[in-house]
């Protein structure tokens, strides 16, 4: 097994497609006291539809905590602020793409679970 996995890893580079990633989702909240008790909130709602998720509230900069899950190819960032908790929306930010997605939280949800469910090869479509 331990051969089969450093092939994996070797194939996607370390870039696995969502399903398959360690960590899929990291929730960056804006500003730690306002915005991590509600990533926290959403973290157990990814985690209860199966995705492994995390929140990211390290006294670090909002550009450190972007660059850092970019640099350990975190599949989804999601940036919280005041503009999505009133909206109820989330901005994705994808590894490896430049284009930030809007999404209704709930619309997000599914999507995520369909593509950890269907297991989709997002980076066969890239080749």
């Amino acid at each position: 097994i331990e051969r089969f996995i450093g092939i994996l890893i070797e194939h996607y580079a370390g870039n696995f497609p969502l399903w398959l990633a360690p960590q899929q989702v990291v929730l960056i909240p804006v500003n730690k006291e306002a915005h991590g008790p509600a990533c926290y909130r959403m973290q157990e709602e990814l985690e209860k539809i199966g995705a492994r998720a995390s929140v990211d509230d390290r006294d670090e900069s909002l550009g450190k905590k972007i660059r850092d899950a970019q640099m350990q190819k975190i599949s989804c960032q999601l940036v919280i602020g005041d503009r999505e908790l009133e909206d109820k929306t989330v901005t994705v930010r994808r590894y490896g793409e430049k284009e930030e997605i809007p999404y209704d939280w709930d619309d997000f949800k599914a999507w995520l679970q369909e593509q950890i469910t269907t297991r989709h090869d997002d980076q066969a479509d890239k080749r």
